[in-house]
């Protein structure tokens, strides 16, 4: 039987299925346009989370330039000076960055990330500023990676320069450190503080403080100083020379203003039998019981007697007390005798300070004009090797940076004076492997301002030898994580080596000594830029 369907039917039928096809369409479209839109989401914070590495180029950029150029002029290795900050742009792969260095101290640096945006609309940028700290690995005494081998006659002591600028023998302290983190230490006269190794090695050189086998540091290696800089050069140059003194105080008051050298602050104990004019104190009383008058001065005196009867001896003068009673035939005597005395002492116990500081003093003695083979300003100097005999010297009269890129060998009398207030920063080698060596004999370096900070020498990782022989004493630091610490003879005088190195060993002969500046603890050594503070903006 064929069931005919009415056109009414037919029409609905059809409606139902238009609206159910455009409902499925719809939400289809709608599904689509989610899938797009969630799409570009993703793609956006992509794309937004890819900006912050891109900031980050620039401050390790920023950061990778201030350390390798220290105190030198910011402006070098592609860095432009504009507006009072230190700018520069790269592009990193699909980022780029433009980054900035303020001409503060420390520094502030400025980082803008860039990034393509999605669809080619633009791009999107995020910025970071961060603020900076300088920090040092410190030098600690006379520290090597290796073996530490001192001389029969080496003698490794301190002193701290804050308190007096020059060291002397008879006021030396016994806080010096020596340090072998994988290696033994052997050898010398007496190392006048403590001593460590790494775990597994020996220590049998003779020391008057404590000693450990777990000493643990690392050796940051040496970079290039700068890139650029000129050749030195020499001439005839009108000298003031000095003569340096020290003289160290001992007071009650807090020095103002406060000396540049530094205080060093002193606390006691102390007992008196006076208390003292202000501050507290403690009172302190003993009772004192003696056979001999003590005398009125002591304060209230109890005298102590025993009652004797019927005694057949007339006293002695002096074991009585009053007069003595004679009693019937035979004789009898009754007195009282004095046994001893009982009184008290005060005395006050308080505790003080005291500040001890130094004053140095630079007199001009004469005036010399004089030819040397090179003079260094406040500037960056490069020259592949120096070798001066005889007597050539080396002038500094600023801030310089010297950088050897070979070897520098300094003997007969040849030496390298620095003027007061003047520094040296002097690098050797290049880090390519052409074992570099460093020779300081003859008269050394002449440090006018005694200061052990404003003399550095860094050794680069190809840097093999640093040596020290001859009359001259070195006042300064030694950074040379590769490099054997040479010392010969030491000359006919004791000062040698006055300051602080890390190496990477240690290799004294004869009485060669160690004289090690307790400042440089906090201060020396391979000083970096680092962040202090990290802010998105």
């Amino acid at each position: 039987m064929i069931i005919k369907r009415s056109s009414r039917e037919t029409g609905s039928m059809l409606i139902i299925t238009v609206v159910i096809s455009g409902i499925i369409g719809l939400t289809l479209a709608s599904y689509l346009s989610m899938v797009q839109a969630n799409h570009l989401n993703v793609v956006r914070s992509q794309t937004w989370n890819t900006a912050i590495p891109a900031c980050e180029s620039g401050i390790e950029e920023a950061l990778a330039h201030l350390n390798s150029i220290g105190d030198a002029n910011r402006a070098t290795n592609g860095w432009t000076l504009s507006n009072a900050t230190y700018n520069k742009t790269n592009t990193v792969g699909d980022t780029r960055y433009e980054v900035s260095i303020s001409s503060a101290n420390p520094p502030v640096v400025t980082s803008l990330g860039y990034v393509a945006a999605p669809l080619g609309k633009g791009e999107v940028s995020r910025a970071v500023r961060v603020t900076t700290t300088r920090e040092t690995s410190g030098m600690k005494g006379l520290v090597a990676k290796g073996n530490i081998s001192l001389g029969p006659g080496s003698v490794v002591d301190s002193y701290d320069s804050r308190i007096s600028l020059i060291y002397n023998p008879s006021t030396a302290n016994s806080n010096a450190f020596v340090g072998a983190v994988g290696g033994n230490i052997s050898g010398g006269s007496i190392i006048k503080g403590d001593v460590a190794t790494g775990p597994g090695f020996t220590i049998t050189s003779p020391h008057t403080g404590s000693s450990a086998n777990d000493l643990s540091m690392s050796f940051p290696p040496v970079g290039a100083p700068f890139s650029g800089g000129f050749a030195p050069s020499g001439g005839s140059v009108t000298v003031t020379n000095f003569s340096v003194g020290s003289t160290t105080y001992t007071t009650n008051v807090l020095p103002s203003p406060f000396p540049a050298s530094g205080v060093i602050t002193n606390t006691g104990s102390f007992t008196n039998t006076s208390p003292p004019a202000s501050g507290a104190y403690t009172t302190q009383t003993t009772s004192v019981t003696t056979t001999s008058w003590p005398g009125a001065t002591v304060g209230s005196i109890v005298t102590n007697t025993t009652s004797i009867t019927g005694a057949k001896d007339y006293p002695a003068a002096g074991t009585f007390l009053g007069s003595v009673v004679q009693t019937s035939s035979p004789k009898r005597y009754n007195y009282l005798r004095i046994d001893d005395y009982t009184y008290n002492i005060t005395k006050y116990v308080y505790s003080t300070t005291t500040y001890t500081y130094s004053t140095s003093t630079t007199n001009a003695v004469s005036t010399t004009t004089a030819s040397y083979e090179y003079v260094l300003d406040t500037d960056n100097y490069v020259t592949d090797s120096i070798s001066m005999s005889g007597n050539k010297e080396i002038l500094v009269k600023g801030d310089a940076v010297l950088w050897v890129k070979e070897s520098l060998s300094m003997t007969g009398n040849a030496r390298i004076t620095i003027l007061p207030g003047a520094s040296l920063k002097l690098y050797v080698g290049d880090g390519a492997g052409s074992d570099a060596q460093l020779m300081i004999a003859g008269n050394g370096v002449f440090n006018q301002c005694g200061d052990s900070e404003k003399m550095s020498i860094f050794g680069l990782s190809d840097t093999t030898i640093v040596k020290m022989a001859g009359n001259g004493a070195f006042v300064g630091t030694v950074y040379a994580p590769s490099a054997q610490l040479q010392g010969k003879g030491g000359g006919s005088d004791v000062d040698d080596f006055q300051g602080a190195a890390i190496v990477g060993s240690v290799s004294y002969n004869g009485h060669f000594n160690f004289h090690y500046d307790e400042k440089l603890g906090d201060n020396g050594g391979m000083t970096e830029w680092k962040i202090a503070s990290w802010t998105e903006f």
